[in-house]
């Protein structure tokens, strides 16, 4: 849980780097805890997005982001973090938006899941107007 609250605040590249911290002590302990993997991927995604540009954290991403996709695929956690790569790491905006619907669908009150649908429409809002 304070992995989570780290990487949500994502106001700092040191609060994201302690979630990531928190998310592979985390791992250590369960390598099958796929929320682990999957909020590790989101914390090198807002750090590689918001802060460095640094392509390698959109790789290390998509590694775990793979993990968790291997344990639990329609885990809400999971799609989110695969949205979020498709949104930060590819610039795939239609597949993000698929990610964060079935994450939707999947967990209707999922606030994190409506945050990055908002996003989504944010961002496309935005590219309707150019």
């Amino acid at each position: 849980m304070r992995a989570k609250l780290l990487a949500t605040g994502g106001d700092s590249v040191d609060a994201l780097n302690a979630a990531i911290k928190n998310y592979d002590d985390a791992i250590e302990i369960d390598s099958d805890f796929a929320a682990a993997y999957a909020g590790k991927a989101y914390a090198q995604l807002v750090i590689y997005w918001l802060f460095t540009h640094n392509h390698d954290l959109v790789l290390q991403a998509e590694q775990a982001l793979q993990r968790a996709i291997t344990l639990a695929p329609n885990l809400a956690e999971t799609l989110i973090a695969e949205g979020y790569y498709q949104y930060y790491g590819l610039l795939d905006y239609n597949k993000a938006k698929t990610a964060f619907e079935r994450a939707l669908v999947i967990e209707p009150g999922n606030v994190e899941a409506w945050g990055a649908r908002a996003l989504w429409q944010g961002a496309w809002a935005g590219l309707m107007q150019h």
